[in-house]
């Protein structure tokens, strides 16, 4: 793996499916440790993974249940270990995490990488079986509550609204799939289908490693090849995002549910994405983001929400890896053309005459702000760098952040021009 001079971590390429990232620093006190496996969200896999990725919490071969492992890593001194599935643009990402103190900080100076290490590799090597698949009890168990953690979800209507949006917006692509699956799906689905899934992505997917902590990276690159480099005989290539296709013409779609407030969802198509070839746009994309509706001092929030008072909150935002843009807002049934033609106005307005200067030097120091803050965010941090890797994105934090100073006025006003609205989606109150 070639190195990156400003890059957040230094990263070797251990073996063709593994991939480790070293952050090594004593600013935190702890072991941080991220493990990703992508692939494309598809129908029906996506279920079996999203529940895969909730087996996964309840045993390894040698620590059979969650009092076992609760007991192990209560003994690595209150240790954290989790899987789940998210999504990621078009990916669905297993992702296990785990965190120790930092061994110099104990009694002793324990040892709190290695067993971090072993327990993640084991946790997908070895997960516990009962006649050589997921047991079907634990199976059911977490069927019904993946039933309910989704119905949890939807019960906030701004997340619905975001979700069948998407769905309309792309539908038959990987952005229309959610990474937790569809809970129409879960019917028929059993132990046996969930490993093989298992293997299947142990098997074929590029693993990405992130430690954050006071290692030594020679010793943390020989402890992640004995826990998690095993072969890999239908390893594929992580695939670039597939670009999100801009239907014919704007659809407008309205649905109805148990809301006492309306939920406005307009799409936009844009031809940038973070590491498409107009990737050299989107440090002005991003600033447009800022400046549109994703700041408090936003346009759309002085103008829509303050000045007429026609809606409880709005914002926008881009998904990056597709080249789609959102803007989203709480509005009355009756107030749904209004406040949609103000967004469209403001979009016009930010088209024929682009940002004031305050507006833009204010947005560009929100966003490098932003970016600098990472440095005490791990979560944030190691995100950032895997976001950009899957979406085959060639810049790096501090050359994002550089980007932004050369972001002007006429950039911003020329991506407010091209922004397309495709989908303009409202969930009204029955």
């Amino acid at each position: 793996m070639a190195p990156e001079p400003d890059s957040d971590f230094d990263s070797f390429l251990l073996d063709p499916g593994l991939r480790l990232h070293v952050r090594r620093s004593r600013r935190f006190k702890s072991v941080w440790i991220d493990l990703f496996l992508p692939r494309l969200l598809r129908p029906v896999a996506a279920t079996r993974m999203a529940l895969v990725g909730r087996l996964l919490e309840r045993g390894t071969a040698s620590l059979p249940g969650i009092r076992q492992l609760n007991r192990h890593t209560d003994d690595l001194y209150g240790a954290v270990f989790s899987s789940q599935t998210e999504g990621m643009g078009p990916f669905q990402v297993l992702h296990l995490h785990y965190e120790a103190v930092e061994g110099a900080y104990l009694p002793g100076r324990p040892d709190l990488l290695a067993p971090g290490l072993e327990l993640l590799g084991q946790a997908l090597r070895e997960p516990y079986l009962e006649g050589g698949v997921f047991p079907e009890a634990r199976v059911e168990q977490e069927k019904e509550s993946l039933r309910r953690s989704v119905e949890a979800m939807y019960s906030d209507r701004t997340a619905l609204a975001q979700r069948r949006c998407l769905e309309t917006m792309c539908a038959g692509e990987a952005y229309g799939l959610a990474a937790h699956g569809d809970p129409s799906e879960l019917c028929g689905l059993t132990g046996s289908d969930l490993l093989a899934e298992l293997a299947g992505l142990r098997a074929s997917a590029v693993l990405d490693l992130y430690i954050c902590g006071d290692v030594d990276v020679d010793r943390a690159a020989t402890l992640a090849e004995a826990a998690l480099g095993w072969p890999r005989p239908d390893l594929e290539a992580t695939p670039l995002p597939p670009v999100h296709l801009a239907g014919e013409g704007m659809r407008r779609v309205t649905e109805r549910d148990r809301v006492a407030q309306g939920r406005m969802m307009l799409g936009y198509h844009t031809d940038v994405t973070v590491g498409g070839g107009e990737r050299c746009r989107y440090p002005a994309l991003a600033l447009l983001d800022l400046i549109f509706g994703a700041d408090q001092h936003s346009r759309l929030s002085r103008v829509v929400r303050e000045e007429s008072g026609m809606c409880y909150y709005i914002t926008s935002y881009g998904e990056a890896m597709g080249g789609m843009f959102f803007v989203e807002a709480g509005v009355e049934a009756g107030d749904r053309e209004a406040v949609g033609g103000l967004v469209r106005e403001q979009l016009r307005e930010l088209a024929r005459a682009g940002p004031g200067g305050a507006e833009l030097e204010r947005s560009r120091a929100l966003a490098r702000n932003r970016l600098d803050a990472f440095d005490d965010a791990r979560d944030r941090l190691v995100r950032f760098d895997y976001y950009r890797r899957l979406a085959g994105a060639d810049t790096s934090r501090r050359r994002l952040r550089q980007a932004l100073g050369g972001v002007d006025a006429a950039a911003v006003r020329a991506e407010a021009g091209r922004l397309e609205l495709e989908t303009d989606y409202f969930l009204a109150p029955w």
